[in-house]
């Protein structure tokens, strides 16, 4: 009872704080809501692993292999907000987390079907640097769970607007769930050779295909292509950028930035998606691990933008969570489907 009645404190405290910052961080949101996700307290009072941890431990600590079975569509950063939800869960529990990726999910391809690797490992690393083939080989104590989006996964909204919880978020994702070394090597060289180590650049987010064809329940209402173009063009009127990062999986929205900004605007998806109908988790386009590969490094070029434009969807939880902060960000809140 004093566990409810503890957490029951706890969302309250950071729903209160959510309003505050709200109400006093200089920008108008279209909707206030809440939802019945993970909200932690401070990460080192919620583990239970004691001090004297030792790395490579696998005769006395408990894993838990962790492995999300509930959508063979979402994407990537779908994955990332349930995972990191998952770790600390698990975490707190007195549990090692493993993350281990299903065979259809979207890091696999068709080519890959049948593959035995753990392809969550070619982005990012395992709670204190195990493996999940060296957890199955040597752990004595091994447990398999499973994650769940209605009670695991971090309050979108709240890691938007609330600067405690985002920072909150940013340090359990950095000590436990790290990109890999590779990777962010990786999106510093696409910088230089994208911006010429220019740090004066907007970073525009903007989904779509089935996001306005399918209208996803409780998904993101994204704003018209035309509204973020508009807006694009106005923050770049008024602080006069070097260039203008475009990452879309919309070839309608790509299209119509390439027409307005020419040579001045950059993307890393150099190729079209042709989207042609359904879940973009269904297009062999955007599925396999090369794909989710450069879906990650596009958000982390995102979060080292000095401003952004934000249509909101979970990449938009990843460029935050990676970034130190932006200058001047614009959010769109239109509500959900």
């Amino acid at each position: 009872m004093n566990k409810i009645l503890e957490k029951i404190i706890i969302f309250l405290l950071v729903f209160i704080l959510s309003i505050y910052f709200l109400n006093n961080n200089g920008h108008k949101y279209i909707e206030i809501k809440t939802q019945n996700r993970f909200l932690p307290e401070k990460i080192e009072q919620n583990i239970s692993i004691d001090n004297n941890y030792k790395k490579y431990d696998f005769e006395n600590k408990i894993f838990a292999i962790v492995s999300r079975s509930d959508c063979s569509v979402c994407g990537l950063f779908s994955y990332y907000s349930l995972h990191l939800g998952c770790i600390l869960v698990y975490l707190s529990q007195g549990y090692i987390p493993i993350i281990k990726t299903n065979e259809n999910s979207v890091f696999y391809s068709q080519d890959m079907k049948g593959i035995k690797k753990n392809l969550w490992e070619e982005l990012f690393n395992q709670p204190f640097n195990y493996t999940f083939d060296e957890v199955i080989k040597n752990a004595k104590h091994i447990e398999y769970k499973s994650c769940s989006w209605t009670n695991m996964a971090p309050a979108e909204g709240h890691v938007y607007q609330n600067e405690l919880t985002l920072q909150f978020f940013r340090e359990a994702a950095r000590k436990y769930m790290p990109i890999k070394k590779e990777i962010i090597e990786e999106a510093n060289d696409i910088w230089k050779k994208l911006f010429n180590d220019s740090k004066n650049v907007l970073g525009v987010l903007a989904r779509g295909t089935d996001f306005y064809s399918l209208k996803p329940h409780g998904h993101s209402i994204p704003p018209p292509p035309e509204k973020i173009l508009e807006d694009t063009k106005n923050m770049d009127k008024k602080n006069k950028y070097d260039w203008i990062y475009l990452a879309t999986e919309d070839d309608s929205i790509r299209d119509k930035f390439i027409k307005e900004f020419g040579n001045k605007l950059k993307l890393i998806q150099e190729k079209k998606i042709d989207y042609n109908g359904g879940y973009i988790g269904e297009n062999k386009n955007l599925v396999g691990i090369k794909f989710q590969k450069m879906y990650l490094i596009s958000m982390i070029t995102i979060s080292k933008c000095l401003d952004v434009i934000i249509s909101r969807c979970s990449g938009a939880m990843g460029a935050f969570v990676f970034s130190k902060g932006f200058r001047e960000n614009l959010i769109y809140f239109l509500g959900q489907y």
